[in-house]
């Protein structure tokens, strides 16, 4: 009498492929039969496969039970859901920010100094975030002279020595990051 051996059962539950491999542990025809299923179940549908051979043995009876439905799964656990490689920050310092050019985040720092260039084209109010004009090194929110009328008192003031958490696209400016602020509920002081 021949043992019956399960070689494989690949389970793929989203609709990809449903494959199960049995073969006798004795016939080296069953594993040629195993290797053409397996190469199938791999490859393209375009690609064109060799013929399988005709089973020499008698093959197991057809289950009398029908394979478990969708709905009658258990709940996949919280614990089985695939984690993101890496996911998003919900904030960044102010010194990692020309590293995140070209992205929407929320930054975060205290604001060192700020200027209202009033007699500039387009009056600009800088807030220079972790270190003061005209470090460099300092990131800078940008509210242009039209958008100063929806703050509750001049920005350079309200948020002069706070920490404050900025959320808009970080954008580069000669060298250095900014995120321009058209609404103040995109600044928030931090406590």
């Amino acid at each position: 009498m021949l043992r019956r051996i399960a070689l494989a059962s690949l389970f793929c539950l989203s609709g990809l492929l449903l494959v199960s491999l049995a073969a006798c542990s004795s016939s080296p025809h069953a594993t040629a039969v195993i290797e053409a299923s397996a190469t199938a179940a791999i490859l393209p549908s375009s690609t064109p496969l060799p013929p399988s051979p005709t089973p020499l043995l008698p093959t197991a009876p057809p289950p009398t039970t029908p394979p478990p439905s969708a709905t009658s799964l258990p709940p996949v656990s919280p614990s089985a859901t695939p984690i993101s490689p890496s996911p998003t920050p919900t904030y960044i310092l102010w010194d990692e920010a020309m590293a995140h050019v070209g992205e929407t985040l929320t930054v975060c720092g205290p604001v060192m100094g700020t200027h209202f260039a009033q007699s500039s084209n387009g009056k600009p109010t800088f807030l220079n975030v972790g270190a003061a004009y005209p470090d460099p090194q300092r990131f800078t929110v940008l509210i242009w002279g039209s958008d100063r009328h929806k703050f509750p008192g001049p920005p350079e003031q309200i948020y002069l020595d706070q920490n404050i958490c900025v959320h808009g696209e970080i954008e580069e400016y000669n060298g250095m990051a900014e995120i321009v602020v058209e609404d103040p509920a995109q600044i928030v002081v931090q406590e």
